[in-house]
């Protein structure tokens, strides 16, 4: 995947790698989707977003879905780099929130904590904090 400039917001960077872990199985379910709604809502990257968060996942996922390589490229490309272990850790969790993780969301983990620079000692903690978190 060839490195983009960086030219999408950082919200909207932040979505679409959120939502690329979250298709990473071939579906978006509803806890995952809750999951995304309830952590973007907290950061404060996305408080412009607030009364058009429904637009900004639709667009973001539009985007996804019609060039997946570029969307993705961009987006790591123009998200803030110290938000990288964020979207790495909320995108772990999204896989792993419902307590399988097949090869293919596998595939992206190990994809997404290579594009977006995570160390390999810290991508481990993070999968391990997930662990826990979504046991039973």
């Amino acid at each position: 995947m060839a490195r983009k400039t960086a030219s999408l917001p950082a919200a909207e960077a932040f979505t679409i790698i959120v939502l690329f872990s979250a298709i990473g199985d071939g579906s978006l379910d509803e806890q995952e989707m809750d999951i995304i709604v309830n952590v973007l809502a907290r950061m404060n990257t996305f408080r412009s977003y607030r009364g058009s968060m429904k637009q900004l996942l639709e667009k973001s996922m539009k985007y996804l879905l019609t060039n997946p390589g570029e969307a993705l490229g961009e987006s790591i490309a123009s998200l803030p780099k110290d938000l990288h272990d964020t979207a790495f850790a909320v995108s772990v969790d999204i896989i792993m929130s419902d307590g399988n993780v097949s090869e293919s969301e596998e595939n992206a983990m190990l994809l997404l904590a290579d594009k977006l620079s995570v160390t390999k000692a810290k991508a481990k903690k993070i999968i391990e904090v997930m662990i826990i978190k979504n046991k039973g």
